[in-house]
């Protein structure tokens, strides 16, 4: 139809402009504003001025009554994790971002330092308010991580650096997990056949760390993210801060609570 073409006169006029066909107009125009408006969605993707500066589950929608929950615990324990393992002087990134999608990697949660993100492995979480503990503590061992990055010489504290700073790193993330959420239930503190030793860090390093922090106070534990950070870490920081080798402490730490 050429609507350029169509003329409507007055009543006394001719010809008269057929009433059923400005009805079909008027009815083609509302449809086509109506699909011109788009249908609000709850969003996916939230942002705030606390330290979890965007909460994206963009790949995760089933998870995403979570979103909450994810900002309240980071902007809750990521200023806990920066006190407990920091020193005074240190600057950790102020902020940082958590997706949760599926990883192709197939870790349950990585933190990717330079770009100031954590992203968390939907694959292996639920939205479950009885069954939150693995979020929980895999998104505060990840925080860990972010806190304690280098922020001088290099991008982050693992790079070019020997494997006790890989080990020692992972071991301090399980520690701020252990102290901040408990030592119980999953990944809980302890040593077991395939983390034999303080060296093989996650849970075991991270509970020898609780022993020298129950022993030599938290200051110990600040004391080595020191020396991680600025390239300058040997096991003889364990002499000069406890009198006793490293070799010593670790069987001590055995007898003191059993196998841990």
């Amino acid at each position: 139809m050429d609507l350029h073409r169509l003329k409507i006169r007055g009543a006394g006029g001719s010809p008269a402009f057929p009433q059923h066909w400005l009805a079909l107009i008027l009815a083609a125009a509302s449809a086509a504003f109506l699909c011109s408006c788009s249908t609000t969605q709850p969003s996916t993707v939230t942002e705030s001025p606390g330290p979890v500066r965007k909460a994206d589950f963009t790949q995760a929608p089933q998870l995403k009554d979570l979103t909450n929950h994810a900002r309240e615990l980071g902007d809750e324990m990521y200023p806990k994790i920066s006190s407990l393992l920091l020193d005074q002087a240190a600057k950790p990134p102020p902020r940082f971002d958590l997706i949760v999608a599926p990883l192709k990697s197939r870790n349950t949660g990585e933190a990717h330092l330079s770009t100031h993100r954590i992203y968390l492995n939907s694959d292996y979480l639920t939205n479950q308010a009885d069954r939150l503990e693995k979020f929980d503590k895999v998104f505060v061992h990840e925080m860990a991580h972010i806190a304690l990055q280098y922020e001088v010489r290099t991008k982050s504290l693992w790079r070019s650096d020997p494997p006790a700073a890989s080990y020692w790193g992972e071991s301090l993330a399980d520690f701020a997990r252990f102290k901040l959420i408990g030592t119980n239930n999953w990944a809980c503190a302890e040593c077991n056949a395939r983390l034999p030793h303080c060296s093989s860090g996650y849970m075991c390093g991270g509970a020898f760390l609780l022993y020298l922090d129950a022993t030599y106070g938290t200051n110990l534990v600040r004391q080595l993210v020191y020396q991680l950070q600025h390239h300058s870490y040997s096991d003889d920081f364990f002499a000069a801060a406890t009198g006793k080798q490293l070799n010593d402490l670790w069987p001590r730490s055995q007898k003191r609570h059993g196998p841990v």
